[in-house]
């Protein structure tokens, strides 16, 4: 078998590889292993007694966040290329301190999730990064950002943020790239790229090989 062998010590012919008793407890006897775990962000006050915290201004470790986001794409079904025309990206900040910051913050959110989505990747070949420099890995530059994004911005003041303020900061890019390869999937009638980024030689892949 692949892996680790169990042996006993002194009888080199008694050996059973890893692989092997694996797919016996799978196929042979007692089924696949099955487990379910659930875990909720506790957002527990800190114990005075065992924690000490200096400048930190929420009672808990954190606080709750949430966005919404909406990506609608155009797609070459000769090239794959995928263009993005409108972004939608709404986020409940807890207080908007500075509004005009928040805006920008999501911009920049979109514009780098962009990148993360159809461009940048780091290649290897034989454990060697052969794209090191800005000549080879792509980012998202302006004129690959033209499309409109909107920001939109939710206030429910959380009571133990400053000022209420929860935050705006990485969240605004986490569901970027989710939004833009469920619009791929959705302009072409289900083509799903399940690696990023999303280049046109993926999404092109993917359309050929549901029959487009």
């Amino acid at each position: 078998g692949v892996g680790g062998v169990i042996g006993i010590k002194g009888v080199p012919e008694a050996k059973l590889g890893f692989a092997d008793i694996a797919g016996f407890s799978l196929f042979v006897d007692g089924g696949p292993i099955m487990a379910t775990h659930s875990w909720k962000f506790p957002g527990e006050p800190f114990d005075p007694k065992r924690t000490l915290m200096n400048g930190f201004v929420f009672d808990a470790i954190g606080v709750f966040c949430f966005g919404a986001h909406i990506a609608e794409v155009e797609v070459d079904e000769a090239s794959g290329k995928v263009e993005v025309l409108n972004f939608w990206a709404a986020h409940d900040v807890g207080r908007a301190l500075n509004p005009g910051s928040c805006d920008g913050q999501i911009h920049g959110a979109v514009a780098q999730g962009l990148g993360y989505a159809l461009f940048e990747e780091m290649l290897w070949d034989d454990g060697r990064l052969v794209n090191p420099s800005m000549m080879d890995y792509k980012i998202p530059g302006s004129m690959d950002v033209p499309f409109e994004i909107h920001p939109i911005v939710l206030e429910q003041p959380e009571e133990t943020g400053p000022f209420g303020a929860k935050g705006i900061g990485e969240i605004a890019l986490v569901g970027v790239a989710p939004a833009i390869v469920n619009a791929v999937r959705n302009a072409t009638g289900g083509a799903s790229v399940k690696k990023i980024p999303a280049t046109s030689e993926r999404v092109l892949r993917a359309m050929l090989e549901r029959g487009d």
